[in-house]
């Protein structure tokens, strides 16, 4: 079987399949379209808000609310702007994408520095794991000046206690 024959055979299953189907396509082809149209991003975000608020299925009552909720933010997304490492006529839409990568950075340093409580050689490092050419004004730290003294770890090896 190919994928249209499986996809056949899965709306056949249930009337509402199909519908369901086709209004998650209508929010796609919505998404894909209106670049640079915030005006008619608007109204056509309306029109699916209706048309999701007005449908029998439960399941899109909730999407028109959040989609209500959340309309400015929705039609603000279709601004597109020039991409700097793409060609001049390319457009890329507004994301926070970047921001939220670069927001990751200093988390997921932190779950990976094990114990260590320097903060000096924590700003270091992300300075230097964030800039393209980030010129070392500093002499490095040795491990006894980064690590935060404490107790040495026992043995991995528990002792068998003698039995009374």
């Amino acid at each position: 079987m190919d994928t249209y024959s499986w996809e056949a055979e899965f709306l056949a299953l249930n009337d509402d399949f199909k519908a369901i189907r086709d209004l998650k396509d209508l929010y796609e082809e919505f998404n894909e379209s209106f670049t640079n149209n915030l005006e008619g991003a608007s109204k056509r975000l309306d029109e699916l808000i209706k048309i999701y608020h007005d449908c029998d299925i439960s399941l899109f009552h909730g999407f028109s609310s959040l989609l209500k909720r959340y309309h400015d933010s929705i039609v603000a997304s279709f601004t597109y702007i020039p991409s700097d490492k793409m060609t001049d006529t390319a457009l890329r839409r507004l994301s926070n994408g970047p921001l939220e990568s670069f927001n990751n950075i200093p988390s997921s340093l932190r779950s990976q520095s094990r114990g260590i409580h320097n903060f000096r050689y924590t700003r270091n490092r992300i300075l230097w794991s964030v800039r393209e050419d980030a010129p070392i004004k500093g002499i490095p730290y040795t491990a006894d000046q980064v690590r935060t003294p404490g107790k040495k770890r026992g043995s991995y090896i528990k002792k068998k206690k003698e039995v009374r």
